[in-house]
């Protein structure tokens, strides 16, 4: 067992490296391209995350406003729409909570979809 690995961390420097094990030798550059891949894969999925929250807002902020005109509003009224805007936060609880309420009667009657 070689101690001068220079892959063995000086904590457990009787542990054997890679190479030592039979593995193949992992470099430094490697370990970096392979920690750098990651990192810039989870930076865009940020910046997805970020794109989604700009698009939920720039679709409410047009819903809201075609909820606010009296036009639209009043032809909702008229074909039996309650008209009530609210946030996309509350918006996204609403339909969970609906979703919860469906699959309790999904389960409880053994509904398949065929």
């Amino acid at each position: 067992m070689r101690g001068d690995c220079p892959l063995r961390l000086l904590h457990v420097s009787s542990t054997p490296g890679p190479p030592e094990e039979g593995q193949p030798e992992v470099t430094l550059v490697q370990v970096h391209a392979a920690l750098s891949g990651l990192s810039a894969s989870l930076e865009r999925e940020h910046e997805r995350a970020k794109h989604r929250e700009e698009i939920i807002d720039r679709l409410h902020a047009a819903m809201r406003s075609a909820l606010d005109d009296p036009d639209t509003n009043a032809k909702l009224v008229g074909l039996g729409i309650t008209v009530r805007g609210t946030s996309p936060e509350d918006f996204g609880r609403a339909i969970g909570e609906q979703y919860a309420l469906y699959r309790k009667v999904i389960q409880a009657n053994n509904i398949k979809a065929d």
